[in-house]
């Protein structure tokens, strides 16, 4: 297709674009051109011949440079040049251009960009241009590789050189260090990327390389330690680089050879270095290896055959497993023992009639690595039947451990007896022993300590003697083994121990004489390995233990048990055998018997009774209770040398009586048991049988004193022959008053007695005597409520009567009001709900002042039943209080009960000192203690005090009434 483009110019501005559409057989171009002008012209291109015509705006971009890598490919440049048409050229760049408007467009990306340019008559031309990304960098980097010597060690690196590019340089490691060279880094392959200040980057990379088999160091041989001597390693050299160097105390010494000599037990590291200084160590060690056998006791009677255990008490601290390898031996009497390897199980027939010590050797060997073996003797003692005379003490051997420089503390005496029971000593209580250490012993306890020499190690031994203290003195000799061993990670020791009993209880601890070198709580299994045949066995953790032979048995018998310690995190453990031997004679046992001394409550004449009862019942308590160990039936005789006149009396008929009781069994042995009876008199006397009265006094009684001084001396007559006593009938009671005139309290004198036995014991009893004041008297009177007058305040020393004084105290005893003023009552205080009711008040008024003081009670019943009287001189009622306050109450001076009998009443009002402050020829009740010039006081008001009142009932032919008159004013 071919396009041609006519703009037709005309004065008027007219645009016609004729599109021709031509088919032809080539490949065409679409193009446009417009144009305006005032001078109309026809420009046509031909874009096939490309003809031009005049005036055309044509338009090329110069490409100044393409984007390049250091300038993140957005650095490019273009320039684009228009000519023709008509000057006063815009320019329009693409968005990819960032729709720059100049010529030359900047910061462009490697991509197509385009620009529109348009001329001062409008006319436009569009042309694109190509923007590449060039890699302009030129930086060239070297690489300085230091390989690693040692296998696995991260000691190489890398020495980068850069040259060219522009400082400053980054580096981006493949490990991830940013630093330009590479330190302390295992081997492998490594890269950078290198970027300079242009943003221009590169990629280098190089290779660290080790050996191929680090250096190492292996065991060839080893020869451990069996009990003495020392070891030696033989280690051998490969990998790394050849020649090797071997060290076996960290590196501070080297050696070229393989083989380590003369080395103690203990953990090794070896450390080999070859030719690059490359070092390994293996780690190995050196055992020691031992077995220790340990000195054996056995205990039996003369032809009588015992069984025993040799292993039981030797020691593998290793843990090995020990075998007897003499299973046949015979002994220094020559008898032949038969030892089980594997138990170590012997038993041991004396020779007959043979009495005293008898011995034998025998070896164990372990199955440790390498192979320990040691010898051990057995002692045993062949015991003759008893002699009642004495019989010597036995002696068994001991043994003790203990690790090298560490002193131990132990005891002879544990394991050692006395058939007769005799207290034992040791007589050598200082001894040497064979490694010339100074050992002393405390002669009573048998304890001592041992510090063996320094750095030795093996065994030590010494000799000790114990004696009875029989008539004669018998006394035996044996020896003591100390084994001190090397220092080992953990240890415990358990050894043989030996028991005699006469038929009773052993009550032991098979503790006594085990040994822990670490200082560690051994603790015993109560499970016995092998246990008593002839008996009953309780075994506890802390090594106690009692055994309880069956009825009737005589002879030995043993058990096997476990000791192990607390150390942690491996205990340690070890094993011995207790050896028992029962006699055949035993006296009565009276554990269960219930005769102890006894105290009984005297009970006078028949004190007697008692104590031949007590001592009956004790008879018959040990005919029940006593028992024989060796034969549980007691068939013997039980007597006792009670007599009640041997009663130590103390005091009354009481006393102690010392009763011993002889309990003989069929044999002849006997056991005494001793009680005491105590009859005491604990019971005070008894003064059931006693009345003693009370008294009361006038305080005018003549000679009042005298007369009650012979009521208490009559009291203590009265009381010493009517008290009796328990314990005594015969004794008078000693009887004590505490009488004293002068400790009168309240009117009252309270004695009191105190009756006192032989034996100290009390019974207190009281008495009192009451003084009264009858110099004065009290009445009772009714008050009436609803009555003008009998309302009125009411003094109550109106209700005395006889000689006192005002300066006493009256209260309220009983009943809801208060006492007015010291002395007044008010009986409107009293609320009675109807006219039917009425209440009670009691007061009490008292003067303690006297020398017989005075306690009087008077009852005031305020009521409502109020009488009606007619004219006459009981019909009268004259106030006796007034107080005129404000409230009401008394408020005026009245004179009632004539109301109705058409008298005319005179009233005259006297003070203290006879002046008359009111009066009046016709009262008329109006009078509320007004004051005038003959007396005192303020407000118009007569002062508060006690008046005279003269009442005269004219006409009447009542005499005058007079009477005192409180008036109340403040």
């Amino acid at each position: 297709m071919k396009i041609i483009t006519l703009t037709l110019l005309y004065k008027r501005i007219i645009t016609l674009i004729y599109l021709f559409a031509l088919l032809f057989s080539s490949t065409c171009v679409y193009g446009y051109f417009s144009h305006k002008n005032k001078h109309p012209s026809l420009i046509l291109k031909d874009t096939t011949t490309n003809i031009e015509y005049a005036n055309r705006l044509s338009l090329s971009i110069i490409k100044i440079q393409d984007a390049t890598t250091t300038g993140i490919c957005c650095d490019g440049k273009a320039k684009a040049v228009a000519s023709g048409g008509k000057p006063g050229y815009t320019y329009q760049w693409s968005a990819s251009a960032n729709n720059q408007t100049t010529a030359t467009a900047n910061l462009l990306t490697n991509r197509t960009h385009s620009v529109t340019v348009t001329d001062t008559d409008g006319n436009q031309a569009t042309q694109s241009i190509v923007i590449k990304c060039l890699n302009t960098c030129d930086i060239k980097t070297t690489n300085k590789v230091t390989n690693v010597s040692c296998t696995g060690d991260a000691k190489g690196s890398i020495d980068l050189t850069v040259e060219n590019g522009t400082p400053p340089f980054t580096f981006a490691w493949s490990n991830g260090s940013p630093d330009e060279d590479l330190k302390n880094v295992i081997a492998g392959t490594y890269s950078v990327t290198i970027t300079d200040a242009t943003n221009c980057t590169t990629t280098s990379s190089a290779t660290i390389t080790e050996p191929n088999e680090a250096v190492a160091v292996s065991i060839a041989k080893r020869t451990h330690i069996s009990c003495n001597g020392l070891g030696q390693i033989t280690i051998e050299g490969s990998g790394g680089t050849p020649p090797y160097s071997y060290s076996i105390d960290n590196g501070a010494n080297y050696q070229t050879s393989e083989t380590f000599l003369d080395l103690a037990q203990g953990n090794y590291t070896i450390k080999i270095r070859d030719a690059n200084c490359c070092t390994s160590i293996v780690c190995t060690a050196i055992l020691f290896n031992c077995t220790d056998a340990v000195t054996d006791i056995n205990n039996t009677f003369i032809n009588t055959p015992v069984s025993g255990n040799v292993l039981t008490n030797d020691e593998d601290l290793e843990g090995d497993t020990q075998t007897v390898t003499t299973t046949t031996v015979t002994t220094s009497e020559g008898v032949i023992v038969d030892i089980e390897p594997n138990t170590g199980i012997y038993t041991y027939t004396p020779p007959t009639g043979f009495t005293g010590e008898d011995t034998f050797e025998y070896t164990i060997c372990d199955n440790g690595n390498p192979v320990a073996c040691d010898t051990a003797t057995v002692y045993i003692e062949v015991l003759p039947i008893r002699d009642p005379k004495n019989e010597a003490p036995i002696a068994n051997p001991d043994t003790a451990f203990t690790e090298i420089n560490t002193p131990v503390n132990s005891n002879v005496l544990v394991n050692d007896f006395d058939p007769d029971g005799d207290p034992i000593t040791v007589t050598t209580t200082t001894v040497t022993t064979t490694e010339g250490v100074s050992v002393a012993i405390d002669s009573n306890t048998g304890a001592y300590s041992y510090i063996p020499p320094t750095g030795f190690t093996g065994d030590d031994t010494f000799e000790y003697t114990i004696c009875d203290n029989g008539n004669p003195s018998l006394c035996d000799t044996t020896i003591v083994i100390i084994t001190v061993i090397k220092n080992q990670s953990n240890s415990t020791f358990a050894n043989d121990d030996a028991y005699f009993t006469e038929c009773e209880n052993i009550l032991g601890n098979v503790l006594d004489n085990d040994f822990d070198p670490e200082g560690d709580t051994q603790t015993i299994n109560i499970i016995p390995v092998d246990d008593v045949d002839n008996g009953i066995l309780t075994l506890n953790t802390n090594g106690s233990f009692t055994y309880t032979p069956n009825s009737g048995y005589t002879g030995t018998d043993s058990f096997i048990y476990t000791v192990c310690d607390n150390s942690s995190p491996i205990t340690a453990c070890d094993q011995a055998t207790v050896y028992i031997t029962i006699s055949t004679t035993t006296p009565p046992n009276t554990t269960n018997c219930n005769v102890t001394n006894e105290s009984i409550e005297c009970n006078g004449t028949n004190n007697e009774t008692i104590a031949n009862i007590w001592n009956a019942d004790n008879i018959a308590e040990l005919e029940s209770c006593v028992s024989d160990t060796c034969n549980t039936d007691f068939t013997g005789q039980i007597t006792s040398n009670y007599d009640f006149n041997n009663l130590v009396s103390s005091c009354g008929l009481g006393g102690n009586i010392e009763v011993i009781y002889t309990i003989t069994d069929k044999n002849g042995d006997t056991t005494t048991l001793t009680a005491t009876l105590t009859l005491y008199d604990s019971t005070p006397p008894d003064l059931t049988s006693c009345t003693i009265p009370d008294l009361t006094l006038a305080c005018s009684t003549t000679n009042i004193e005298e007369i009650a001084s012979q009521w208490n001396d009559d009291n203590i007559t009265k009381l010493e022959t009517c008290a009796t006593d328990n314990c005594n009938v015969n004794t008078t009671a000693s009887v004590t008053s505490d009488y004293d005139f002068d400790n009168i309290t309240d009117r009252v004198l309270v004695v009191e007695y105190n009756i006192t036995d032989d034996c100290n014991n009390t019974t207190t009893l009281q008495a009192k005597i009451t003084f009264e004041n009858n110099s004065v008297i009290a009445n009772d009177t009714s008050l009436c409520a609803l009555d003008e007058i009998e309302s009125q305040i009411f003094d109550l020393f109106d209700l005395l009567e006889g000689d006192y004084s005002t300066g006493g105290i009256w209260e309220v005893t009983s009943g809801n009001t208060s006492v007015i003023d010291d002395h007044f009552f008010d009986p409107l205080s009293i609320e009675l709900l109807d006219k039917d009711t009425s209440e009670e008040i009691v007061f009490s008024y008292t003067e303690n002042n006297l020398a017989c003081p005075i306690y009087l009670e008077t009852t005031i019943e305020v009521h409502n039943r109020c009488a009606v009287f007619s004219c006459g001189e009981d019909t009268i009622k004259i106030s006796k209080v007034i107080t005129p306050n404000g409230d009401s109450y008394n408020e005026y001076f009245a004179v009632n009960g004539v109301e109705n009998c058409g008298y005319v009443v005179d009233v005259k009002i006297i003070n203290r000192w006879g002046a008359i402050i009111y009066k009046s020829s016709d009262y008329q009740n109006d009078w509320n203690g007004t004051a005038h010039q003959s007396s005192l006081g303020s407000a118009n008001q007569v002062p508060s005090g006690t008046y005279y009142c003269i009442v005269t009932i004219n006409n009447s032919g009542l005499k005058p009434f007079s009477s005192p008159l409180y008036i109340g004013t403040k």
